[in-house]
């Protein structure tokens, strides 16, 4: 059986924050790629925290609320190994038992209404980490030593004692929650975080390709927690409370030998490594048809796309579905992946366009994803400025490996007329539509919406037009199984007899310049350039360092308009991506010099949306 140590390891392990998370990223979310191996491991559906610092929260089997990890602190030992703790959280279901057997803090919480929204961002509340905290777990690997060792800490019971007693008022009378000198939380920390930690262990298992060399396990002493009225916490290690650890060592197999020592034989973790060809379990084995479905979703420069797509994500998770994105960008960088969310796998196809400069690399990206994963669905997200028609003639080729389900075109309410008239492949986008989404209408009247539809419906009379506000709508009413006859796989068969090539974004003159920023920007000074840009350049976007701030932002200029949004990412360089028409008469080194040049004294807090109108 063939090692594969090396997949999972981080490509770069000098910064050991960043190789730490990386090495997560592969562990959690890698073995979710591939639908049978997932449910055969425990995974019950993962997602990535969007807003705070990067964090996953997991389902598992046999478990109704959801697990949340997030690293807390990373370094570099004297051994060379990268060595992280994470914090490891459970958040109980509302409705589970186990929520009587923690605090009455922590039930309360669970109680409120906006509980199952919080716990999707946790790592940004401070509350539900203290609240629902279980266990640590320990990681740590060496690239030189060829090794991994995965430990978890955790208290037998996790016992609270409430030391003045809690009370609470309720319609006028005071009720004692807990006596003074009660246990106000009595949780079976150990067989909660345990079942977790042997999901993590098989899935580091089937990854590496190799069961634990080694095993060390123990208990040691443990710790109880008396809390006062005053939020005063006094830790007791009396010796009434046990602690319990569990290591697992993964070595190359050329350095095994450690015997045949089997603790806790039932784990998994001890035969996942076995499942590599456990993809065989797959739907074609149940008769079903295997092939993903494949989107190609369009739409004008700033209409949206990126919010629908991260939307589109986010409700497939909910169901343990896999979506592999394959995006590209005009320009040198690409910002939009940046920006969403980490649980599926990219290909960038940066400099140049999938639908023109790079015909045939769509296959390619394809063919690369399905030979590694097993997706539900593969959305191929075009840049702004791009015409999906001249992608139908290459999917032709690739049907007996996606069933192509539609064109989406999502359409920017607001700015879709002065596109229409600027730019023929916003017409040429529309055309080639099977739904069209109705991007930004919250702000107009039912009259105005119906005068957009209208617009819409010359140039395309048969796709269904749907209305939205940030790109939110249930892909369930869009999206189902197609047959190879829809509309859009017609089209392409028809492409291939005509031979045709159609208008593409290089007929409207659209182009793009990337800008590298390798120090920080004053913000009064950045918006002065930002006015100053000449009108044919219609879309801006990247990430800048904010100076009197000390933080990352992001900043998105479409249609005269700027929003700021500060960003907790990490971003190696700061640049700008301007793309327009006739970019060539665009100096950047000009733009560079009047954007660091002198600044007033005038300071905007990041932090919040901005929403500034260029001044022309």
């Amino acid at each position: 059986m063939d090692s594969k140590f090396d997949d999972i390891f981080p490509r770069d392990v000098s910064d050991p924050q960043a190789a730490m998370l990386e090495f997560l990223r592969n562990i959690i979310i890698r073995p979710n790629f591939i639908p049978a191996i997932r449910y055969y491991l425990g995974w019950r559906g993962v997602k990535t925290a969007v807003e705070g610092p990067e964090a996953w929260s997991a389902r598992i089997k046999n478990r109704q609320g959801v697990f949340g990890i997030v690293l807390q602190e990373s370094r570099i030992d004297a051994n060379g190994f990268v060595y992280g703790i994470v914090r490891l959280n459970y958040f109980c279901d509302p409705n589970e038992d186990i929520v009587e057997k923690f605090s009455f803090r922590a039930g309360l919480a669970a109680m409120q209404p906006d509980y199952i929204e919080r716990v999707r961002e946790f790592s940004s509340y401070a509350d539900l980490n203290e609240l629902f905290n279980i266990a640590t777990i320990e990681l740590s690997f060496s690239v030189s030593q060829r090794a991994y060792h995965l430990r978890l800490h955790a208290l037998e019971n996790f016992r609270i004692y409430s030391v003045d007693g809690l009370r609470i008022e309720a319609n006028g009378v005071e009720q004692v929650v807990v006596e003074p000198g009660g246990i106000d939380q009595d949780l079976p920390s150990w067989d909660l975080a345990f079942e977790f930690f042997e999901v993590l262990a098989a899935s580091v298992s089937f990854l590496v390709r190799s069961a634990p060399v080694q095993v060390l396990h123990g208990v040691e002493p443990g710790q109880l927690l008396y809390v006062h009225d005053n939020g005063e916490v006094t830790i007791s290690s009396d010796g009434k409370g046990k602690k319990k650890f569990i290591e697992l060592i993964w070595m190359d197999q050329s350095q095994e030998g450690l015997g045949e020592v089997r603790p806790f034989p039932d784990a998994l973790w001890w035969h996942s490594h076995k499942a590599q060809h456990t993809a065989s379990m797959d739907k074609q084995t149940l008769g079903i048809d295997h092939r993903p479905e494949f989107i190609i979703l369009s739409g004008f420069l700033g209409s949206g796309k990126t919010s629908f797509l991260q939307n589109f994500i986010e409700y497939q998770q909910q169901f343990n579905r896999f979506v592999a994105v394959i995006q590209n960008e005009i320009g040198a960088k690409g910002l939009d992946a940046s920006l969403l969310d980490k649980g599926y796998t990219m290909l960038e196809l940066d400099e140049g366009c999938v639908c023109c400069s790079l015909v045939g690399s769509v296959h390619t990206g394809v063919q690369q994803i399905l030979k590694e994963f097993q997706p539900d669905y593969i959305v191929l997200e075009t840049t702004g400025a791009a015409n999906p028609q001249n992608l139908l003639d290459e999917l032709v080729e690739l049907e007996n490996d996606i069933r192509f389900d539609s064109v989406t075109v999502v359409v920017d309410a607001l700015n879709i007329k002065e596109s229409l008239v600027q730019y023929d492949v916003a017409a040429e986008q529309l055309r080639v539509a099977d739904i069209l989404i109705l991007n930004k209408t919250e702000t107009l009247s039912e009259s105005e919406r119906e005068s957009v539809k209208e617009m819409i419906r010359f140039y395309n009379s048969w796709a269904p037009i749907v209305c939205t506000s940030f790109g939110d709508i249930n892909p369930a009413l869009l999206y189902g199984d197609m047959e190879e006859s829809s509309s859009a796989m017609t089209r392409a068969k028809e492409a291939i007899h005509k031979k045709s090539h159609h208008h593409n974004h290089q007929m409207d003159g659209i182009s793009a310049v990337t800008i590298s920023l390798e120090r920080g920007v004053d913000q009064e000074q950045l918006f002065e350039a930002l006015a100053a840009v000449p009108r044919e350049i219609f879309r801006i976007k990247g990430f800048v360092y904010l100076e009197s701030e000390q933080t990352w932002a992001v900043l998105q200029c479409v249609g005269g308009r700027v929003n700021l949004n500060s960003y907790n990412g990490r971003v190696e360089e700061g640049y700008l991506v301007f793309i327009g028409r006739h970019t060539d008469q665009f100096d950047p080194q000009e733009w560079r010099d009047k954007m660091y040049g002198q600044p007033r004294k005038i300071r905007l807090k990041p932090g919040k949306k901005l929403d500034i109108p260029f001044v022309y």
